[in-house]
């Protein structure tokens, strides 16, 4: 069939197709199933090099569609997130449990502006133990970053009890000195 032709008569060539599809809707999606399960790999070749060549065009199309339809998405995130709430929190625990060590660089970087082998510096400089009371057989879980609230500053690697102290004292030194003060009159 020549382009001429087809340009000619595109569209009573579209409705004869249209209508033979109609007429054998079985046997033509069986073809196309079958031919889709024969070439899977090649047809999935094509999709990623497409999506590859075309990433900044899609992301562009997907910010333009976001922008567009925000509200009406939210509305229905919102919805299947309170049709779903059980099910996302179970999906939500077992992941955090099965990726504890990446979450917990995730948060050392994005917090603290820490990489795993910084926190592991800063830790061995204080010799593998607490800042504070020196305590060295701490696990992974009992370790925190100790930071100035003000300015975001890592201050050292503390045990869950001294972080706890510092938190409840509010880092205020006046109040840490009348502790000590308190202390040496008992003993």
């Amino acid at each position: 069939m020549s382009k001429i032709y087809y340009a000619k008569n595109r569209e009573r060539i579209l409705a004869r197709q249209k209508a033979y599809h109609i007429a054998h809707k079985e046997e033509c999606n069986a073809r196309s199933r079958a031919y889709h399960i024969a070439h899977l790999e090649e047809i999935k070749a094509r999709g990623k090099t497409y999506r590859d060549s075309h990433r900044e065009e899609r992301k562009a199309k997907q910010r333009e569609y976001w922008n567009k339809n925000r509200e009406i998405l939210n509305a229905k995130k919102r919805i299947y997130v309170l049709a779903h709430l059980e099910e996302i929190r179970v999906k939500g625990r077992k992941y955090a449990k099965n990726h504890r060590a990446e979450r917990k660089e995730y948060y050392l970087k994005r917090l603290y502006g820490l990489s795993k082998d910084e926190f592991e510096n800063i830790f061995h400089q204080q010799g593998k133990a607490c800042a504070i009371c020196g305590k060295k057989d701490c696990n992974s879980k009992e370790l925190h970053v100790d930071h100035d609230h003000a300015s975001g500053a890592v201050r050292g690697i503390l045990c869950s009890n001294c972080n706890t102290a510092l938190g409840l004292i509010k880092d205020n030194p006046k109040i840490a000195q009348t502790m000590v003060d308190y202390l040496g009159n008992i003993l």
